[in-house]
């Protein structure tokens, strides 16, 4: 893992442990820079449409919820919409959804397919062609993004790629 892909993984951690409000200006414009860094890559993708993947419901009262931030940043920095078509199930069942922080591999693959759902917010776009980047925080096994993206790809829905802001490595889950 090199320098910087640490220090982003400790720098998103950190700030997930805290509210939007709890962090500093110094680190929100920091984030700002990066995704100004980001943009032309960014703009270069076919996409006209972000879709930040929700967190835990219970975890986002309070942690920040970083990928929200990013694509709300996103949608000014790159001029196009940014939809909130993905809802995270609080229960699966008659039970509370787990979290996955401390989930192995497999936990995490089979966690993720019955937590995630479209909104009924969808049936507004079923005769638009949305070419969709999706907007994580945190890459652990890609779970979370495939199983996104399985959902809007049975809509119909291209997804042209994914923002992450850092990864976590091989084995290091919890």
């Amino acid at each position: 893992m090199s320098r910087y892909e640490e220090a982003m993984r400790t720098f998103v951690y950190e700030a997930k442990k805290t509210s939007l409000n709890g962090l500093c200006s110094s680190q929100l414009d920091f984030l700002k820079s990066l995704l100004d860094y980001w943009g032309p890559e960014l703009k270069a993708l076919d996409v006209d449409t972000i879709i930040q993947v929700p967190g835990h419901p219970l975890r986002s009262r309070w942690e920040s919820d970083l990928s929200w931030f990013i694509s709300c940043e996103l949608e000014e920095l790159l001029k196009i919409k940014r939809l909130s078509l993905i809802k995270r199930k609080l229960f699966v069942g008659n039970k509370l959804s787990p979290l996955q922080k401390n989930a192995t591999r497999e936990d995490r693959q089979n966690l993720v397919s019955s937590q995630y759902f479209l909104s009924q917010d969808i049936k507004r776009f079923k005769d638009q062609a949305l070419k969709v980047l999706l907007v994580d925080d945190v890459f652990t096994t890609g779970a979370t993004l495939k199983a996104c993206t399985s959902l809007l790809r049975a809509k119909g829905i291209q997804v042209n790629g994914a923002l992450v802001l850092a990864k976590v490595e091989r084995g290091n889950y919890g």
